[in-house]
């Protein structure tokens, strides 16, 4: 199908001068796109493995994580059909134009899959918060940013699909009116969109600041060292990324359509993707703090294991000696033989990191520390599979120490 060129609104301004259009960016548009899902994908699967496997806690969260991955998927299939039909190329080139319409009904699809990835990403966030708060002021304020998300994503949702009436107008321009088309269909003016997408950036970047910052004055509050508090910050705030790229796509969209070739970069659609993943990777690694833990500890395991001298949190010892004791009588008034020289073999085997160490009954962890401190100090016994290691009700934990005498 031939556009007419006033058709092509970011051509308006001046074509640049030389245009080669053997040049094609398509290439690199899908390395960045296929890096930015597989590392997605990487920590999405070990998130579920860590919630299964580990700590065995999978929920809510994590499934809409899982969909929000799967969105992410399927936006990469769509981008990677655009860039087979010319996306990548300059917005003259004739393969591109010859294709317009196809690419727009994809991008159409595409911005359906990333708004809600986008949003189903925040939820996440808010129900793991929800998880591990406590105070009902908190929780009040989780659930609200919840309703709103869920609200405002359904209202961008209708946005989008009746952008136009009817809705195939949207990517079929010949059902527009003149100068566009020969059609009645009725549209968004292009101001009108770039406002919408303006203020729907906003409140993305509004979530992603309250969701990074909310979860600092609790933990400020934990009963662990500074470094701890540190790091769960830190781990906690990666939702700045996703708020950093949010702000560059802003700047982009109000820019977008002054654009002479945007086409060939395709730089807004990246950023827009970038938004997604990087806060689907930012959301999940505070869930992979078990994981980190156990590699820490085997890592550290194998290395103490080639050092005499040192040993690990969770090494398991033996230690055999020699004690001098005295002949129990048995009833009818038999009594054990010591050995030879008198005295009595003792073994002694213990699980525990010193056994001379006095465990004493620990206070109920909250629902926070025991999510956020695993991994740290002795919280980590109660994730990471290590053997003859139990916690009772009462919270409190009991060494397993054999005596065997010979």
């Amino acid at each position: 199908m031939d556009f007419p060129a006033h058709l092509l609104v970011r051509q308006a301004a001046e074509t640049p001068p030389v245009m080669d259009f053997t040049e094609n960016n398509g290439s690199q548009i899908m390395a960045v796109v296929g890096f930015l899902m597989g590392f997605g994908m990487l920590v999405v699967v070990l998130r579920v493995y860590v919630r299964i496997f580990m700590t065995k806690t999978m929920g809510w969260d994590d499934y809409l994580m899982v969909v929000a991955q799967s969105f992410s998927v399927a936006i990469m299939v769509c981008m990677f059909f655009e860039v087979s039909k010319g996306v990548g190329r300059h917005s003259a080139d004739p393969i591109y134009l010859q294709n317009m319409s196809e690419i727009i009904k994809i991008s159409f699809v595409r911005s359906l899959f990333l708004v809600s990835g986008i949003s189903l990403v925040k939820i996440s966030v808010g129900l793991f918060l929800l998880r591990i708060v406590e105070g009902t002021i908190y929780k009040r304020i989780i659930i609200g940013t919840i309703v709103f998300l869920v609200i405002f994503t359904l209202a961008c949702i209708g946005t989008l699909i009746f952008q136009c009436i009817p809705v195939s107008a949207a990517w079929d321009f010949a059902q527009r009116p003149p100068p566009f088309g020969t059609g009645n269909a009725t549209c968004y003016s292009i101001s009108v969109f770039t406002a919408i997408g303006l203020f729907n950036g906003s409140v993305n970047i509004a979530t992603d600041v309250a969701f990074a910052l909310l979860p600092i004055p609790i933990i400020w509050k934990l009963n662990v060292n500074i470094r701890t508090k540190i790091t769960l910050i830190l781990i906690l705030s990666l939702g700045f990324m996703a708020c950093a790229a949010a702000i560059v796509r802003e700047v982009l969209l109000s820019t977008f359509f002054e654009q002479t070739d945007e086409n060939f970069h395709n730089a807004y659609a990246l950023w827009n993707y970038a938004e997604l993943c990087v806060g689907i990777i930012a959301a999940c690694l505070p869930a992979l703090r078990p994981l980190f833990a156990f590699l820490l500890d085997k890592a550290s395991s194998t290395f103490a294991s080639g050092q005499p001298g040192l040993s690990t949190r969770h090494k398991y010892y033996m230690q055999s000696n020699d004690i001098n004791l005295s002949a129990v009588g048995k009833k009818g008034g038999d009594s054990e033989t010591p050995r030879g020289d008198g005295r009595y073999g003792v073994s002694v085997t213990s699980n525990g990191r010193d056994f001379y160490e006095e465990r004493m009954p620990r206070r109920p962890m909250g629902k926070l520390e025991q999510s956020l401190t695993e991994g740290e100090g002795d919280s980590d016994e109660n994730i990471l599979p290590i053997q003859d290691v139990e916690r009772h009700a009462n919270n409190r934990i009991v060494k397993t120490t054999e005596v065997l005498v010979t």
